[in-house]
């Protein structure tokens, strides 16, 4: 007797767009985008070349498909200058913080967040097009904080200081050695490290957490050993 005929099982579109993107992902840090091949490709999404094409038009579709994928969060889930913005009672204030910090380290724990970074830096020059339609949906809508910080700034709402006078350079920097850190193969114990500081920096910024300053430690009423108190 024959073994009864498996059925097929239909996978909505979503699905089968998901897969095509996890099997591109591979193809392309493996071979690079030039030599990646939508054969391989649907090969390793379980479909046919014809099912990759009802789906995208090409390697560059699937390519900036990745990237809206794996690294454009939406702007308002990273957009640190809110913290600032609603009650600035210090414990709204650090619950804000917190929840920015979430955000923006919870895909450092994703490998295929870092193997898209590694892909982006490897076909910035092959194919800079896509890279540059990237950079103008990611970076250009978070430089835009720089006016809400600087509106901040001039009606008292947040203190002046180095880093609120270079938000968008600044602000972020801890983030960014994080993410350079994985780029250059260094574990998550780094990274956890680089979170803690990034989320000492920015309550020091806006001054809810004084005690958590070296300076301040063990600091109290009275004057250091040796100093003379009637002075």
């Amino acid at each position: 007797m024959n073994p009864p005929a498996r059925k097929r099982i239909r996978l909505k579109p979503e699905v089968r767009s998901q897969r095509i993107l996890d099997a591109a992902l591979i193809q392309f840090s493996r071979h690079g985008f030039a030599a990646s091949r939508i054969e391989d490709i649907a090969r390793g999404a379980g479909l046919s070349k014809a099912g990759v094409y009802a789906h995208f038009t090409g390697k560059e579709e699937i390519f900036e498909a990745l990237l809206a994928r794996t690294l454009t969060p939406p702007v308002s889930t990273l957009a640190l200058v809110s913290v600032l913005e609603g009650d600035l009672a210090p414990e709204s204030i650090r619950e804000r913080v917190e929840q920015f910090i979430d955000v923006f380290y919870a895909p450092l724990t994703d490998p295929d967040f870092v193997a898209m970074l590694r892909l982006l830096i490897a076909e910035s020059v092959r194919a800079p097009h896509l890279i540059e339609a990237w950079r103008q949906d990611i970076f250009l809508p978070y430089l835009q904080q720089e006016e809400r910080a600087a509106a901040a700034l001039e009606n008292g709402r947040i203190p002046r200081n180095a880093l609120t006078e270079n938000f968008a350079t600044l602000a972020y920097s801890p983030g960014a050695h994080a993410i350079l850190k994985l780029m250059l193969g260094e574990g998550q114990g780094e990274v956890a490290a680089m979170k803690q500081m990034h989320r000492r920096m920015l309550l020091e910024w806006l001054q809810i957490d004084p005690a958590a300053r070296p300076d301040a430690a063990g600091r109290g009423t009275n004057p250091p050993e040796g100093d003379d108190a009637s002075g």
